[in-house]
């Protein structure tokens, strides 16, 4: 039995540590993200049947640096986050991205208001 039994649970948790663990002397962020990336790729999950990515890179951005500023108390969040957002199959068709205006990219201010929305469960 796996600790993360999804893939996508997986590389919203390898993202996280990377970040968070500073296992790097430098370039930490630099490095989850481009792990992040390769895991993805390497399990078929990058992209999406139209072959364009399922994470905008500025989407990706701006996840890295909400982790790296988050607490370590809001962990599962951040994960949950992640998963939500990689699991998204066309931002302006889901949920999420109608409640939040979410088009084609993300900003950062946009992830605040979803990390905001997790937090207080509303």
């Amino acid at each position: 039995m796996d600790l993360y039994p999804s893939v996508e649970e997986k590389a919203a948790n390898l993202l996280y540590f990377v970040v968070k663990n500073h296992s790097f002397s430098d370039g930490n962020k630099r490095i989850a993200t481009y792990l992040f990336v390769w895991f993805m790729e390497k399990n078929d999950i990058l992209y999406r049947s139209d072959r364009t990515k399922r994470l905008a890179d500025n989407a990706l951005v701006a996840l890295t640096l909400m982790i790296a500023e988050s607490k370590s108390d809001e962990k599962e969040m951040m994960v949950k986050v992640m998963v939500n957002l990689v699991w998204i199959k066309l931002f302006k068709y889901s949920k999420i991205a109608q409640d939040f205006g979410i088009l084609a990219k993300t900003n950062l201010n946009t992830l605040c208001r979803i990390r905001y929305k997790f937090a207080c469960n509303c």
